[in-house]
């Protein structure tokens, strides 16, 4: 942004943007009606209709219309957000039925399950009813045969149970019901029942796009490249990301080069440059502009398509659409605007996107490169050329993970120490290997050039793996188990956007600003270093594969295990809890570790804090019955359990408290926990 001029005179469409995404952040929140709405904003455009058309010297509102202007934008978020999430599952759905619909997606899951997704047309409970639908659901197949006839777009026919997606809520853990649901999914099927094929078949832009990209990955595999080359070549030029397997994953993570895996702005900028070449010798009149803009235009979005549509493509295309436009009319816009105003349509489309990882990863970089890569280069002028594209590559690096830094931490808890490296590695990489892929495809009617180009890519992914896997093995490579709540993302973010706010006239209040920004993160760490050594709590976690307990004391984590060995699931549930609480990393339970703990194996039970814990054993998955997994019994007199006064029980999903009762002055709570987490807090 720039902070020569004021924002109000030189981005109002940046200004506008800020305080409509403020309006569905604050929906998301709080409960609103469409009276309340309609009656606020009536209210603000009298106000606003007031300041324009009155005498200013009688009302004296003129000098308020920017804020009503502004103030209007706030509504129209907090209204739209509020229509769009009305508006979704009104209908009620049949939970076990023979359903139509047809094959949005395939993707395979492992050697023996395919994920489909599936928009379902109709649901027949009998032959005499049939109840009409639109709703998507995720259809988990191991029916092997059906699924490798069907493609997208295909309709289908299928008998099933529909479940809820649910999340395992235990601390720290993804929340995939939250995250399903804002793609407009609720619904899941696990079925081993034949898929039947029905032959009619729709094919709209989406399924054609997602034909057309199995069609080329089809080609990379006839052309022989090796799995794992396979995997990251399908993800980084196509967007399909499911052949990646954990460790390949891992290392671009760690190294801080994960981006160039999904499909990005780095990607459609490069499709861009190489499609502003092929038409450029079109830039000769003004008829010829404007056919190459339409061509530009639509084929950066037949790519976006292919490639799945991510939030960051999205964002690329529709910036690169107004950039294209505006060369076709010999105009320049200002960069603010332009991105502010992808955003804009963006959400337009669909408010809920303002929730996604990408979504604001994609913007916190693009904004932060624009407002401080020029910066960074300029603390040190460089004449040669060569060194000074490495240096504005480096700044790029740099620029892009300060602008995701208060993102990443909040998200992923960790910190790629050699970034730089990995970008100078991976950003030229990934441009040859997506020049070679649009000549590989384009070339295809020449099978021995199409080989020659697939052994180059080959190599090239060979290299950059290696490089790659290099730069993970590195010393600390990667600074892992940052603990960064909410507070803190919100108050680093403001100190990072703090430079680009106002013009160099406001430097005193800007250090101001800047200082109170600092002592309010500096203080919220503080305050969570001191409830984090005062806490004590027991979780009993939500897991199907054992019995799993956690015993927190302070920095201190322990676990109580009932299998043999500790699951990978199991370990990275702890892992995540211990992200969650703050703690050091998790230790077995044993009664030498702390003289506050004892674990009774002969009668199954941990003791903490006068408190007694029996564990029964798991239920069966699929048993539906309410079998008890949890008994409580304590006989402090300070732990009140029936006032919950001095232990707080809190439930992470469904879990169910059975009864209470007392026993000879002490008290037992039977609890049912299938399906469910609970967490205890002990209070002073």
């Amino acid at each position: 942004m720039p902070s020569e001029n004021n924002i109000n005179n030189t981005v109002p469409v940046f200004r506008h943007t800020l305080f409509f995404i403020l309006g569905i952040m604050v929906s998301g929140f709080f409960k609103t009606n469409t009276v309340q709405l309609l009656a606020a904003f009536s209210v603000v455009f009298v106000f606003w209709i007031l300041s324009r058309f009155l005498k200013p010297r009688v009302y004296q509102l003129k000098k308020y219309s920017a804020f009503f202007i502004i103030a209007l934008v706030f509504i129209l978020g907090i209204a739209h957000f509020h229509f769009f999430q009305h508006n979704r599952f009104k209908q009620t759905i049949p939970s076990q039925a023979t359903y139509t619909g047809n094959v949005s997606d395939i993707t395979p899951k492992d050697k023996n399950r395919y994920q489909l997704d599936i928009r379902l047309n109709s649901a027949a409970i009998d032959d005499t009813s049939l109840i009409k639908i639109n709703e998507k659901i995720v259809l988990y197949s191991s029916d092997s045969v059906s699924v490798s006839v069907l493609k997208p777009g295909d309709a289908v026919i299928f008998t099933g149970k529909l479940f809820p997606i649910t999340s395992n809520n235990n601390p720290g853990d993804f929340d995939y019901k939250n995250y399903m649901r804002k793609k407009g999914i609720r619904y899941q099927m696990y079925t081993s029942n034949p898929i039947i094929k029905t032959g009619r078949n729709s094919r709209g832009l989406k399924t054609s796009a997602s034909n057309i990209r199995q069609r080329l990955l089809e080609q990379y595999q006839k052309a022989n490249i090796e799995e794992s080359e396979f995997a990251v070549l399908a993800a980084l030029t196509l967007g399909e990301k499911s052949y990646l397997d954990r460790s390949i994953k891992s290392q671009f993570s760690n190294s801080g080069a994960m981006h160039v895996l999904a499909v990005s702005g780095l990607h459609v900028g490069i499709i861009f440059i190489v499609l502003s070449t092929l038409f450029k010798p079109m830039c000769v009149s003004r008829k010829g502009r404007l056919l190459r803009s339409l061509f530009i235009i639509a084929l950066l979005w037949a790519y976006a398509l292919i490639t799945g549509l991510s939030p960051s493509v999205m964002r690329a295309a529709t910036m690169l659409s107004f950039v294209v436009t505006g060369q076709s009319f010999k105009r320049s816009p200002n960069i603010y605007n332009t991105i502010a105003f992808s955003a804009l349509v963006l959400l337009l489309l669909n408010p809920e996107i303002i929730y996604e990882v990408g979504f604001q990863l994609s913007y916190a970089a693009v904004l932060s490169i624009v407002y401080y890569q020029p910066r960074i280069v300029a603390l040190l002028p460089v004449k040669n050329k060569l060194i000074g594209k490495i240096w504005a590559l480096f700044a790029v690096s740099v620029a892009a993970q300060l602008g995701t830094l208060p993102f990443s931490l909040f998200y992923f808890n960790q910190f790629p120490t050699y970034f730089w490296m990995s970008n100078f590695v991976v950003i030229p990489a990934a441009a040859i290997l997506l020049y070679s892929a649009v000549a590989f495809f384009a070339l295809s009617f020449i099978p021995l050039v199409q080989t020659i180009i697939a052994i180059f890519i080959n190599l090239i992914l060979k290299a950059m793996i290696a490089s790659i896997a290099f730069i993970n093995a590195l010393p600390g490579a990667v600074v892992t188990g940052i603990s960064f709540d909410k507070p803190e993302m919100i108050l680093l973010l403001a100190i990072i956007a703090l430079p680009a706010l106002h013009s160099h006239s406001f430097r005193l209040k800007k250090s101001i600003v800047f200082l109170t920004l600092i002592i309010l993160l500096t203080t919220n760490s503080a305050i969570k270093t001191y409830q984090t050594h005062k806490q004590k709590q027991m979780i009993v976690y939500n897991t199907y594969q054992e019995s799993l307990v956690s015993i927190i004391d302070g920095k201190n984590h322990y676990y109580y295990h009932s299998g043999d060995s500790l699951s990978d699931y199991s370990k990275g549930i702890l892992s995540n809890a211990s992200l969650h609480f703050n703690t050091n990393d998790p230790i077995l339970f044993s009664n030498e570790k702390n003289p506050r703990l004892r674990h009774d194996s002969q009668k199954n039970t941990l003791f903490f804090e006068d408190i007694v814990v029996a564990i029964f054993p798991l239920p069966d998955k699929n048993d539906n019955s309410n079998s008890k997994q949890l008994s409580i019994l304590t006989s402090d007199s300070k732990i009140n359990v029936n006032k919950n006064t001095n232990m707080n029980l809190s439930w992470m999903n469904n879990g169910k408290l059975n009864y209470f009762r007392d026993i000879f002055n002490e008290q037992e709570i039977m609890l049912d926990t299938l399906n469910s987490a609970l967490l205890i807090n002990f209070r002073d």
